[in-house]
């Protein structure tokens, strides 16, 4: 038992000072550099994601419309067949 303690306390000494050596130190966030966070997109490029866009739009009102329509249509009408307050 002593034996596994020593040789796990040796592994986890060696662990950490091979981690100390391979450390890399963060930098506080002020220092980061500021990269330019605007894409580069050609003007040919933005009229096909503008119709893109027009369509997804059209495919959603159309799956929107249809799905209160189905909600309307399921609507059950309940009839009373033993009325039991009759007298």
């Amino acid at each position: 038992m002593k034996i596994t303690a020593l040789f796990l306390y040796l592994i986890f000494i060696t662990i950490n000072l091979s981690a100390d050596k391979n450390w890399i130190p963060i930098g506080p966030a002020d220092k980061a550099p500021q990269k330019n966070t605007q894409l580069e997109v050609n003007p040919s490029q933005i009229e096909p994601i503008n119709k893109i866009m027009k369509n997804v739009m059209l495919i959603k009102q159309l799956i929107d419309h249809t799905k209160k329509e189905e909600s309307v249509a399921n609507e059950k009408d309940w009839f009373v067949l033993n009325d039991e307050n009759k007298e």
